[in-house]
C-alpha cells in the first residue's frame, strides 16, 4: 500500500460547491482542457463534442500544483465514478482491422474501442501526444476495447534517445502481448514503461467505482501508480525529467481526461506534495 501521510494536500476538489453557469466548475482551480464540462451532486463529469462523437475531453489544473522541479514526492488521487456511452461505437473498419493484424472481416468479432481515462502529470495540459515534442509528461492510462479486453499503461512521453534503446511496437494487436515481456517499448507517442493486458473473460473488476494514484517519488525519479491505494507498478525513469531542467522548474499540472464516445465522471481529486 501507498500511504500519502507524510504529504501534504496542496490541492483537493470534491466538486460540492456549486459556481456560475455554464460549466459551475471552478474556473480559478481548473481549465476545461476539451470537450464539454459540468458538475452537479459533488461530482465533475465531462464529455467529448458534439455528443456521440469520438473524440477526447477533460480538465486541468490552472496553476502548476506540484512542487517546483518536483521535489521530493507528488502526486495525485481520483475516484473514477462511472462513464456513459454517448452513442454507438465506431463501426468496424476491415481496413484499421487489416493494419491491426486482424485477418477477418466479421464486425461482430471486431474490436470496438470503449472507453479510455488518463491520469496526466506534465509541464503542458493534456494528453501525451497533445503537447510540443520538447514537454516531459508521464501518465497512467487504461483502455477497455471489446472482443480484446483491458490495458492498462504507465508510460511517459518519449524523448529522442529513446528509438536509439527501445523496441517499438509494431501497433499490431497479436503482437502486443509479446512486448510486455520486453521490458520498456514505444508505443508512440508513448514510452510504455509498465502495460497489463486481460482478456475480457480475465477482467474481474472494473477501473470504475476506485481510486486511482499517480505519483512521482526521490525528486521525479521514480514513477508508480496506485489502485485503491495499492501499488501496481513502480519504475525508475532517473534522467527523463533532468534531460530538460526547465520544463518542470516551476511545477507540473494534472489533467484528467477521457478518450471513446462517452463522458465520465469523476470525484475527490487530491494532490499530494512534499512540504
Amino acid at each position: 500500500m501507498f500511504t500519502p501521510t507524510d504529504l501534504i494536500v496542496q490541492f483537493s476538489d470534491d466538486f460540492n460547491k456549486e459556481y456560475p453557469a455554464p460549466d459551475y466548475l471552478n474556473i480559478t482551480h481548473w481549465t476545461k482542457w476539451q470537450g464539454t464540462v459540468s458538475t452537479a451532486q459533488g461530482q465533475c463529469t465531462f464529455a467529448t463534442t458534439p455528443a456521440g462523437a469520438f473524440g477526447l475531453a477533460g480538465i486541468a489544473t490552472r496553476q502548476k500544483q506540484f512542487n517546483p522541479d518536483l521535489k521530493g514526492t507528488n502526486g495525485v488521487e481520483v475516484t473514477l465514478v462511472d462513464y456513459t456511452q454517448q452513442g454507438p461505437p465506431p463501426k468496424f473498419d476491415p481496413e484499421i482491422a487489416s493494419q491491426l493484424g486482424i485477418g477477418h472481416t466479421i464486425e461482430p468479432l471486431g474490436p470496438h474501442f470503449i472507453t479510455g481515462v488518463a491520469l496526466t502529470i506534465g509541464d503542458q495540459h493534456g494528453q501525451i501526444g497533445c503537447e510540443p515534442l520538447e514537454s516531459r509528461s508521464v501518465q497512467l492510462h487504461f483502455d477497455m476495447i471489446s472482443n480484446w479486453g483491458l490495458e492498462w499503461w504507465l508510460v511517459r512521453s518519449l524523448v529522442p534517445e529513446d528509438f536509439d534503446k527501445y523496441p517499438k511496437w509494431d501497433l499490431k494487436m497479436p503482437s502486443f502481448k509479446t512486448f510486455l515481456n520486453k521490458g520498456p517499448f514505444i508505443s508512440e507517442p508513448c514510452l510504455g514503461l509498465a502495460a497489463h493486458h486481460y482478456d475480457p473473460i480475465e477482467i474481474t473488476e472494473s477501473p470504475f467505482g476506485h481510486r486511482l494514484g499517480l505519483y512521482l517519488t526521490d525528486d521525479g525519479n521514480t514513477l508508480l501508480w496506485t489502485f485503491d491505494g495499492k501499488v501496481k507498478d513502480s519504475v525508475d525513469i532517473t534522467g527523463f525529467f533532468a534531460s530538460s531542467p526547465t520544463s518542470l522548474q516551476d511545477g507540473a499540472h494534472l489533467t484528467v481526461s477521457g478518450v471513446g464516445i462517452c463522458s465520465w465522471t469523476i470525484d475527490d481529486v487530491a494532490i499530494y506534495v512534499s512540504p
